[in-house]
């Protein structure tokens, strides 16, 4: 299966499931969708033995959750300070 098929089918599984959804431009937006396409690549690649690769992929993951953690911790010292003043 191509990956652009395997993207239709997911997108149309996910459709299916929730009815909000309108047009397959909205499931871009979920959370889940991305997650489900990145499981996928990097399964790919361990079956294939790229770990360079993978170790990339996973360095980019949590550099982003470390600046997302950092983010937060300055915005709830924020809302701290203008509490306590």
């Amino acid at each position: 299966m191509k990956y652009r098929d395997y993207v239709k089918q997911e997108i149309a599984v996910i459709k299916d499931r929730d009815p909000a959804i309108k047009s397959d431009k909205e499931v871009y937006l979920y959370p889940s969708f991305k997650a489900i396409l990145k499981y996928r690549k990097a399964h790919k690649l361990y079956l294939k033995g790229d770990r360079l690769e993978l170790r990339y992929i996973r360095e980019r993951r949590l550099a982003k959750d470390f600046l997302l953690t950092m983010d937060m911790e300055l915005l709830s010292e924020r809302q701290l300070l203008s509490v306590t003043m």
